[in-house]
């Protein structure tokens, strides 16, 4: 029975994180295209062993204008993640600061001795804080998953730039006549 129970819960959150990725490639959305949209901009054709150097050298002006776009948008999302992770910092401790103020100001002037409030424990400050910067927290973690798709795509063109160069000198010697053995 168990097992049962269990492979009907993986099965349900199986479908719901699909269902999940499923709407956040197609509905998250970097400079006016979605996920799905940049992942298919960035796709490039397979490098074929019987590339010319005339097929070579497209490959390689393709990868040129697409290491461009990449650097520029890595740029942007990674400003932009610094950014707001300075901001969520900065909101989290004015929050806190907010609420510790509250708290004595209500001590001060309304309180009596057996409503008084105490600070709270560091743990509930922080969850208190957290949930009154919710919205700065969303998009923080919004531009971290930006940040981290324009830095794996970053890492990919620069292997691929790393790998196409690599080929280029081989098939220029190969074409001047040299034997490499």
């Amino acid at each position: 029975m168990s097992t049962e129970l269990n492979k009907s819960i993986f099965d349900t959150s199986q479908d719901s994180y699909s269902q999940l990725f499923e709407s956040f490639e197609k509905n998250m959305v970097f400079k006016g295209y979605t996920i799905e949209e940049w992942v298919l901009a960035l796709n490039l054709k397979d490098l074929r062993e019987d590339f010319s150097l005339n097929d070579l050298e497209k490959y390689t002006l393709r990868i040129s204008k697409l290491t461009d776009i990449i650097v520029t948008n890595y740029a942007l999302a990674s400003a932009n993640y610094n950014g707001l992770k300075k901001s969520v910092e900065r909101s989290m401790l004015m929050a806190k600061q907010q609420i510790l103020d509250e708290i004595d100001l209500f001590n001060l002037t309304e309180a009596t001795p057996t409503t008084k409030k105490r600070s709270p424990s560091a743990d509930t400050l922080e969850t208190l804080a957290y949930n009154k910067t919710l919205d700065l927290q969303l998009n923080f973690s919004i531009s971290e998953v930006f940040f981290n798709f324009w830095k794996i795509q970053y890492d990919k063109i620069y292997l691929l730039n790393q790998r196409v160069t690599s080929l280029n000198i081989l098939k220029n010697i190969e074409s001047k006549g040299v034997s490499l053995t």
